[in-house]
């Protein structure tokens, strides 16, 4: 469908610069994927059934798969090794010192060496941290895991990229005393996490974010609410260190899901995200790194139901 205008587009309400800028014309092209009918391959079995979020990459050796589960009772985070044909080659444990206590996430990244896997637990006196482990290129841990925060909030949910400075790892923190929640972002060389930065816009709480990284910059789609409870659509554009240079608001006003992905295309980033309502579509807009430039809003078939999650990333020429 054609992406039409783009009257949603940036507004003021942060202390970091906010970039309104013309929306360009532009069309997205909706083409439909060739589903292939194979036998599932199971990860791993729990008692209950619970939502959890796998994260998925792939290598000339094969696939990928980093996520978190539960196992009579206990929280263990795994790293999952599957063939080119599919079969599931061994999930060791991520963290298994940290065995018995609270943990979850599973997000990684290729590094020179292997794999850097990123959870949070409370294995530590402190609260609930962040914490970076390094794997070789076949799963196994190397070194001991980087404690990448030590506070007294609550941090979960991390995420982390590569990049020509190191591993950069954003998370969502919980202020006990303010009760808001912040976007922080911690540059990891070697073992010397550096010290955390709020990367998150001013007055809005962080609700759910996608990074990626082209390896000088890092591009992260942001649903952010306000204290009211509504929630727009920001990029955020951080160097390799894991520093703010731009924040483009892609939405005004509007009534968001958390469902947001992003993925980098050429010296763009392709954000996508779900609004409240019945129709079930996803909208997208796509915004030049360099210039903060957003291109015109564009809306992605209608399902007939309301969309819980969402996912985009390159394939080929376009996006799936």
């Amino acid at each position: 469908p054609d992406g039409g205008g783009g009257g949603d587009g940036g507004g003021a309400g942060s202390d970091a610069a906010l970039v309104d800028v013309p929306s360009v014309d532009g069309t997205v092209v909706v083409g439909r994927c060739t589903g292939v009918m194979a036998s599932p391959l199971v990860l791993g079995e729990e008692p209950r059934q619970l939502a959890r979020k796998v994260l998925v990459a792939q290598s000339a050796a094969g696939y990928f798969a980093g996520y978190s589960i539960q196992n009579s009772g206990a929280d263990s985070v795994l790293f999952q090794r599957i063939s080119t044909a599919g079969a599931a080659l061994g999930s060791p444990p991520v963290a298994p010192d940290f065995e018995g206590s609270r943990m979850g996430g599973g997000a990684f990244t290729v590094t020179p060496t292997g794999f850097a896997s990123v959870l949070h637990s409370n294995f530590l006196p402190g609260g609930l941290d962040i914490f970076l482990q390094r794997l070789d290129a076949m799963g196994a841990r190397t070194g001991m895991p980087v404690r990448g925060s030590d506070d007294r909030e609550l941090s979960e949910d991390p995420q982390v990229v590569r990049t020509s400075r190191g591993e950069v790892v954003l998370w969502r923190s919980t202020m006990d005393m303010l009760g808001g929640q912040r976007l922080l972002s911690s540059l990891v060389n070697g073992a010397a996490p550096g010290a955390p930065a709020n990367v998150g816009p001013a007055m809005t709480e962080a609700a759910s974010f996608d990074a990626g990284t082209d390896g000088t910059r890092v591009a992260v789609g942001l649903v952010a609410r306000t204290a009211a409870g509504n929630g727009n659509v920001f990029l955020l554009v951080l160097d390799a260190g894991g520093a703010v240079q731009r924040t483009v608001q892609l939405t005004m006003g509007t009534c968001v899901t958390d469902a947001v992905s992003g993925a980098l295309l050429g010296g763009d980033a392709i954000v996508s995200w779900s609004e409240r309502g019945p129709e079930g579509t996803l909208r997208l807009r796509r915004v030049n790194l360099d210039t903060g430039a957003a291109g015109p809003r564009s809306v992605v078939g209608a399902r007939g139901y309301e969309l819980s999650q969402g996912s985009i990333a390159p394939d080929r020429d376009g996006l799936v």
